[in-house]
């Protein structure tokens, strides 16, 4: 009964945590969406581009905002897909964050309403 118990109790400890991460995301990535649905200027300005892809001012300000929120409330590195990161972390066998800040940067550019945080 005592293992039961601890193990019980372990469980529930971890579920807590994977709800405090779950939440965490959640409000990083609303945050960067509200941002990026403010559409400024400076978040449309292109950075870079080739044939296939465009990388704006506000792929790197919401990704900037989401690694802030992640990195004061979570111990686990942040690989993103416009900063990059420590290519470690994913081989490593650790927890990690991978974030793309905005999927569907075309769309976004052209204001179509297609795009997402992830």
């Amino acid at each position: 009964m005592k293992d039961s118990n601890a193990l019980a109790s372990a469980e529930n400890r971890d579920t807590q945590r994977l709800n405090q991460l779950h939440n965490l995301a959640l409000q990083a990535a609303q945050e960067a969406a509200q941002a990026l649905k403010e559409r400024s200027e400076d978040c449309l300005r292109v950075n870079d581009s080739t044939a296939t892809d465009v990388k704006i001012q506000g792929d790197l300000e919401a990704e900037a905002l989401i690694r802030r929120r992640l990195s004061q409330s979570s111990p686990y590195p942040v690989y993103g897909e416009e900063m990059g990161g420590d290519l470690n972390c994913v081989n490593s066998g650790e927890p990690y964050w991978m974030v793309d800040p905005l999927d569907g940067t075309f769309n976004y550019y052209r204001g179509l309403p297609l795009y997402c945080v992830s």
